[in-house]
C-alpha cells in the first residue's frame, strides 16, 4: 500500500464539508448552533446580531421557552423553525398556545357577554363600515371588529362572533343548521 495522499475527489462528505477525515466535526457547538440560527433568519430577512446573541442559549425552563416563541414569532419566524431552533420537544400547537396566552387571563374570558351598549356599539361600527364597504365584502366584519374598540366596546369581539350577533345567531345556531340539512 503506498502511503500517498487522498485526492479531493475520494473524500468522505463530512471531510468535504469541513469536518476531519475521522467524522469530527471542526465546528463547535457553539458555532453550529450560530450557523443554525443565522440561516433561519436569513429566510426571515432579520439581520440583527443582538438578536442572534439573544437566542444562542437553549431554553431550559418553562417561562425561558415561552419567551424564546414569543421572541421569535415577533420577528414573524414559523412554529416550526422556532420548535428546530429551541430544540423543544413540545408540539406545535403547545407553541402556538404560548405565543396566545401573552394576555392575562382577565383579559381573555372564554365566553364574553354582550351587553345592550356592546350591540349599540356593534350597530354603529357597522353603520360606520358600511359608509367604506358592502357587507358581503371580504374584510368586512374584520373592520367592524377593529372600530368596536375605537367606540369604546366591554371586550374585544371576533369578526366571526360580531357577524353572528348581528345576524342574531346564536352559537349552537349553525350547529342545528348543520345537524337539519344532513337529516333532510
Amino acid at each position: 500500500m503506498s502511503s500517498s495522499p487522498v485526492s479531493t475527489s475520494s473524500k468522505s462528505p463530512a471531510a468535504v464539508a469541513g469536518g476531519s477525515v475521522a467524522g469530527l466535526s471542526r465546528v463547535s457547538p457553539a458555532q453550529a448552533r450560530g450557523q443554525k440560527i443565522r440561516a433561519v433568519l436569513d429566510e426571515y430577512e432579520v439581520t440583527s446580531p443582538s438578536l442572534i446573541q439573544r437566542l444562542m442559549p437553549l431554553p431550559v425552563g418553562r417561562e425561558e421557552k415561552r419567551n424564546f416563541v414569543r421572541l421569535l414569532r415577533l420577528h414573524g419566524v414559523s412554529y416550526a423553525d422556532i420548535k428546530n431552533l429551541g430544540e423543544l420537544s413540545t408540539s406545535l400547537s403547545t407553541l402556538r398556545g404560548w405565543d396566545r396566552m401573552k394576555k392575562p387571563p382577565s383579559a381573555r374570558p372564554r365566553t364574553p357577554r354582550w351587553t345592550t351598549r356592546d350591540i349599540g356599539i356593534m350597530y354603529q361600527a357597522v353603520n360606520t363600515v358600511l359608509g367604506t364597504m358592502d357587507i358581503g365584502s371580504p374584510g368586512f366584519w374584520r373592520r367592524v371588529e377593529e372600530e368596536m374598540p375605537k367606540l369604546n366596546a366591554t371586550h374585544r369581539f371576533s369578526a366571526q362572533a360580531i357577524a353572528a350577533k348581528y345576524d342574531n345567531r346564536s352559537r349552537g345556531d349553525i350547529a342545528r343548521q348543520r345537524a337539519n340539512t344532513r337529516a333532510q
